[in-house]
């Protein structure tokens, strides 16, 4: 089974998540940047995505607002490099937290029939990144990318 990893190096502002997929990478590339399949897996199942807006292109935003028993919350970025079907680089920004952007590079490895996803961010500080995992965010992300297999194997299935 496809687990994803977080790796939190010490004393770093950075942060590196993996998983590999059972798909093709320009399923998985579809599944990422199509707003329609992310409004199905970007959110654990706890929390509801109220909003998946983005403008995939570089200069282009993104904007997700969630709703959780904590209430509603949006997250917001704007894309710096998209090049398909394997890398996009994006800013990341907590809407509480407006002045902590961090830097994410999304990596999609092909490899045969299976895709691996790295993603790669950088915070402005070792604190920003430690409040990040401190969130309960690899737990959600874990959900998510579960969610994210789901979706990749109907689009498998439905190319079959």
């Amino acid at each position: 089974m496809n687990e994803t990893t977080l790796e939190v190096p010490p004393g770093q502002p950075t942060l590196k998540i993996t998983r590999w997929f059972d798909a093709p990478q320009h399923l998985v590339w579809k599944a990422v940047t199509t707003p329609a399949l992310v409004q199905r897996w970007w959110a654990p199942p706890c929390v509801e995505l109220l909003s998946c807006e983005m403008d995939v292109r570089v200069g282009g935003a993104w904007r997700f607002l969630t709703r959780s028993p904590q209430g509603e919350v949006g997250f917001r970025g704007e894309y710096r490099e998209i090049a398909p079907p394997h890398r996009i680089v994006q800013t990341f920004i907590f809407e509480p937290i407006p002045d902590s952007v961090a830097i994410e590079t999304m990596t999609l490895i092909a490899d045969g029939a299976r895709t691996q996803l790295v993603v790669d961010v950088v915070h402005p500080s070792v604190a920003a990144r430690d409040a990040h995992v401190a969130s309960g965010m690899e737990t959600g992300m874990r959900q998510a990318h579960a969610q994210l297999e789901a979706i990749v194997q109907e689009l498998q299935r439905a190319a079959a």
